[in-house]
């Protein structure tokens, strides 16, 4: 097979697989533009999905970038990516960590932004989130010299658009760089989207919605002793237990989902833990729907619809009262833009 050319809308949205959810690609396919599959195995596993006549929109996070140091053949992985027809290709990936370095960002992406632009493929950074926070300018400066399209994935222990001047920092480099993906992230990318991001990829499980830094775990949230499967609120706009849901029936919160996966059933059904299943595609769909709401309206509009859709959610967080659950640092500051 040979990479065809590739019609996809001006801005989209996909769902990102780690290797042990590529059995999802078609499911999630249907639920999205495209799937973003991560891992070496990628190309050859949707090989086999196109032989069987799966036409879907896919991408290849090769994630490098959790390896550094470690060199693979970057043409061959482009020829692989060809070969299984990737809507778009993506380098190898590569870890920028922070550094207060004159000249150290352009230094450590120059040659991946060259790379890419010699095999018309988007070059794919690892950032580590004080680039946003704190070295937001040259970033800006050294990719807009470049002119090249660029996908990110945000490093932090835990939620790099929670982080003080974070949200700042990317729609800075979204206002001065028109071909700038996310991937590997939470219900940010939409976010992100709302404010003129190309693609925004959502990771269904926790390790999949940023990147860790190397050699460092990831901290969860929820309580810990509760194992119940995570759901995707709605009118939250994040991520809670099963268990943690069905505390608050006696709140004004809905614990209901209306969507076609569910039928206004309670999700504290989910409880069960042999419907996890069924979790994973409520998951899905509300996540599509919130990211087809933003994109099917017109580009001037979406700033708007998502910072409202911000702040019905925090007047949901005031609704839970005493159970001190606090909306995330992200959640506010997507509020305050419109």
């Amino acid at each position: 097979m040979m990479l065809q050319e590739v019609v996809l809308p001006r801005s989209i949205f996909s769902h990102y697989l780690d290797q042990s959810e590529h059995g999802m690609v078609e499911e999630c396919a249907l639920e999205a533009d495209a799937v973003v599959l991560a891992g070496p195995q990628g190309p050859a596993f949707v090989r086999r999905l196109r032989a069987n006549g799966w036409d879907g929109n896919v991408f290849f996070d090769r994630t490098m970038y959790k390896h550094p140091g470690r060199e693979i053949d970057r043409l061959a992985w482009i020829a692989m990516q060809r070969d299984a027809c990737a809507s778009r290709l993506l380098t190898q990936g590569r870890l920028v960590e922070w550094s207060e370095a004159p000249g150290y960002f352009e230094t450590v992406v120059r040659g991946d932004l060259e790379f890419a632009a010699s095999n018309g493929a988007i070059s794919l950074l690892a950032l580590d989130h004080r680039w946003l926070t704190r070295g937001s300018n040259q970033m800006i400066d050294v990719l807009g010299t470049h002119d090249a399209p660029v996908a990110l994935v945000l490093v932090n222990s835990n939620d790099p658009l929670s982080i003080g001047g974070a949200i700042s920092g990317l729609l800075a480099l979204l206002r001065s760089h028109s071909n700038v993906s996310i991937l590997r992230c939470d219900h940010g990318a939409i976010g992100a989207l709302a404010f003129g991001a190309v693609h925004g990829s959502i990771g269904l499980r926790t390790g999949t919605r940023h990147l860790y830094p190397p050699g460092s775990g990831g901290f969860g949230s929820g309580k810990p002793n509760d194992r119940s499967v995570r759901l995707f609120s709605l009118d939250l706009l994040d991520w809670f237990t099963a268990a943690t849901i069905a505390g608050w029936s006696a709140s004004e919160v809905p614990i209901t989902c209306s969507l076609p996966c569910c039928g206004n059933q309670e999700l504290a059904r989910f409880l069960d833990e042999r419907r996890v299943d069924e979790a994973n595609r409520h998951n899905r769909t509300v996540i599509g729907t919130l990211a087809g709401y933003i994109l099917d309206a017109p580009s001037d509009m979406r700033r708007r619809l998502w910072a409202e859709r911000c702040h019905q959610a925090i007047e949901y967080y005031d609704r839970l009262g005493s159970m001190h659950i606090k909306p995330k640092g992200q959640l506010k500051a997507w509020a305050m833009w419109f």
